[in-house]
Parts: C-alpha cells; structure tokens; sequence
C-alpha cells in the first residue's frame, strides 16, 4: 500500500515537472536565466481561475487554457526568433568589433581586443564597485527594495510560473513606474515635475520611485510621500559617496533593471522633464507591439537618437534580455550613459528590438533659442541644458510656487 501510494504521488510529480517542461519549452514563455541569483519567470497572460482536483483536470485545463486558443504569432513571449535567449556581455556583444558593428568616433574602440574587456579598466572599477554597494551583500538590498516596490506599486502586471497551473486573484495591478534620480541642488526640478503631475489629478507619489544621493534630498521627499532610495547604501562605496552624473545613472539604470526583471513597465524619466498632459494614453498607445518608446536625441554626439533622458521600456521578453545587456555592458561607460543605450540598441545582436521615438511635437525638447516654440499637441517638456528655469517659464510649464502647489512647495529649503 506504501509503495503504491508513493507511486502515485511520483507519478503526478512528474507530470506537474512535464507540464512546466512543456510551458517553457513548446510555448516559451520566458523563463530566462537573467545571472546566478535571478531567475526571472514570465508567464502568457492571466488564465481562468479554476478549482484543480486531480491531475486529469489539471491536464485538461492547461491544454484548454493554453494550447486550445488563437496564438499571437508576434508575442515574444511565446516565439522569439533571431534575438538572442540570453543577455549580452562584454565578451558576446564585442562592441568593439569592426566586422560586426558600425563604429563612430567615440571612446568605444580597443585596439586589438574586440570585446573592449581590456580597455576602460578605470570604467570597469567604478561600475562593479557601485554595484556591488547599490545591491548589498548577496543581494540582500535589491530583495528590500522590490519588498518596498510591491508594498506600494502592486504586484507586477506578469504572472509566475506557478499561478498558471494554481492561479491566484491579482488584485491593485501595478501602474507604469517613473525611475528617476535627484540630489538636493536639482530637486526643484524635480518637485516641478510633481506640481504638474498633480495639476493633472494625478498623484505623483503613487508613480515613481527615486534614487536620491543625499540625505538632505532623501529626507524631503520622504516626507512628501515619496517612495525614495536611501543614499546610506553609498557609504559602502570606496569612495563614500556617488560622483558625478555617469554614476548616477550608473544607479538609475540598475534600479530601472530589477523592476523590469521583476515584471513592472518602467519610464527611465529626467527630473527636467514636465508633463503637460496626463501621458498614460500616450504610453499605452506608442507602446503597443513595441519593447521601447524614447524621446529623441537631436545631436550625434550620443551616437545615435535615442534620448535616455525619457525611455519607456514595455516589460517584454525581449526588453527583459536588452535591459540585463544594458546592466552587462555598463561597465564600459565613460560619461555618457545615451552612447550606451544608443550602442547596445544598434549592435547587430539587437536588430529585433522594437524601438519607436516620439515626435517632437508631443515629446518636445527645448536645447535653445533655435528651437521651434511648443505647440497645442506638446504632452511633455523637457529642459536641456543650462538655466532650466528660465526655459520652463518662458514656456509656461513652471508649478514649482507656494500658490500653485502648497503641497509640494512648502518646507522645501531650496538653495
């Protein structure tokens, strides 16, 4: 009696192994090996809710849910086809291959060494220093910060392996999430961008995360309600401290990644970007069968026209693989993270990626007094370079007042 019964139960644990075998193998549903500590699981979508008594029903509902329906032949997370199944590194990407990639004058050549592992030593220290400081001791903080993420954005809109087979209610689906960074002398900006976010009857609280780099910024907006990265984390830095704008977004770029990994849409977003218009129909809209929307780059000097200043990245199969090749490849940055961005999206690894720039009339730039004034169908607003305050009021889209937004205004000692 022992023996059949432990036979039975060996049996049905097999078949449950064979259905998840046959989930990721025939309908590839993205299950992909993102590094040693990070198994990233992405299902097809939400199945009906059923009560699974024994193992024929079990069965029966996973060919009806799964097999029995109409297949997008263009969901990546069922076919991929000529992108790659794992994330780039410095050594399978070879950004420093003349044979493979088209190459501008940049910093990105390496004399006698087509992956660029040799060069950029300097480069190299400085991100894996960083990183290991932003992620804690075996992980320890990127686990914290997706706890505090789930806590107040949701749950991911991406559903694990398991509740296909025992699926379970998702209730408070997460909304796309603003990753942004700030340190105190630009947190005006920063705190624009709020006022106009709620002078559309939107919350900005509930829509961004923030990677501060000082206590003086982290203390404000937490009071505020933000949901905001303590800078404590950089102590364990060697130097202390983070430094400068490439290690910025250095941090910006590996928060942005543990969200897409873990399921959520994300907007890598500047602070001296300001909503004109509410831009979730915008966002879903540009979106669709796209893996990345971005702003657009005017000047070759980023190596391509891909603004990173604004990028919403759709959390597909393929934005999963190109995000993780993004963290990989970071180590070989110098300065500027939009010739990263605009390299790794051009290497000819990459040429499935789905990538669409938002006109400039609703994604409108302003670098200067050559520009084109905004017109009526302007959504969003950003501020290049130098006296940003003088651009957002010379263009109306200046909030930052203790008459037009008390909330975010008051108590805010701003230098």
């Amino acid at each position: 009696m022992l023996v059949s019964k432990l036979a039975q139960l060996l049996f049905l644990v097999l078949l449950q192994g064979g259905l998840v075998y046959v989930y990721q193998g025939i309908l590839l549903s993205g299950l992909e090996s993102v590094n040693d500590n990070c198994i990233v699981l992405r299902p097809v979508e939400k199945p009906e809710v059923h009560s699974y008594t024994n193992s024929t029903d079990l069965v029966s509902q996973f060919l009806k849910v799964y097999v029995d329906k109409e297949l997008d032949p263009l969901d990546d997370e069922l076919f991929l086809q000529g992108f790659p199944l794992k994330p780039l590194t410095i050594e399978t990407a070879r950004l420093c291959d003349t044979n493979l990639n088209v190459m501008y004058e940049s910093t990105w050549k390496c004399k006698d060494d087509p992956t660029c592992s040799s060069c950029f030593l300097s480069y190299q220290r400085t991100f894996y220093d960083l990183r290991e400081a932003f992620r804690g001791e075996k992980e320890t903080l990127r686990m914290k910060r997706l706890e505090t993420v789930s806590a107040h954005f949701g749950q991911p809109k991406k559903w694990p392996l398991l509740s296909q087979f025992i699926p379970v209610a998702l209730t408070n689906p997460s909304p796309i999430i603003m990753v942004m960074a700030v340190n105190f002398k630009q947190l005006y900006l920063l705190l624009n961008w709020a006022c106009a976010v709620e002078r559309l009857g939107i919350d900005p609280t509930t829509i961004c995360y923030i990677i501060t780099t000082d206590t003086k910024a982290y203390e404000i907006l937490r009071r505020k309600g933000f949901i905001v990265e303590n800078p404590e984390w950089t102590q364990n830095m060697r130097k202390g401290k983070l430094k400068g704008h490439s290690q910025i977004n250095h941090a910006v770029l590996l928060a942005g990644n543990e969200l897409i990994q873990a399921g959520y849409d994300i907007v890598f977003h500047d602070v001296d970007i300001v909503w004109v218009k509410d831009i979730k129909n915008l966002l879903k809209d540009s979106g669709s069968r796209r893996d990345l929307v971005a702003m657009v780059a005017p000047y070759w000097n980023t190596k391509g026209i891909m603004n990173s200043g604004f990028v919403y990245v759709r959390n597909t199969r393929k934005s999963r693989l190109f995000l993780q090749s993004l963290e990989n490849l970071a180590p070989l940055k110098g300065y500027s993270d939009q010739e990263l961005w605009n390299i790794a999206f051009r290497n000819v690894k990459m040429i499935e990626l789905e990538m669409r720039i938002l006109p400039q009339e609703i994604a409108y730039k302003y670098s200067g007094h050559r520009a084109k004034p905004p017109g009526p169908k302007m959504q969003i607003y950003h501020a290049v370079g130098p006296r940003k305050p003088e651009k957002l009021k010379q263009h109306n889209v200046w909030f930052f007042n203790e008459e037009a937004c008390p909330r975010f205004f008051e108590n805010v000692p701003i230098e």
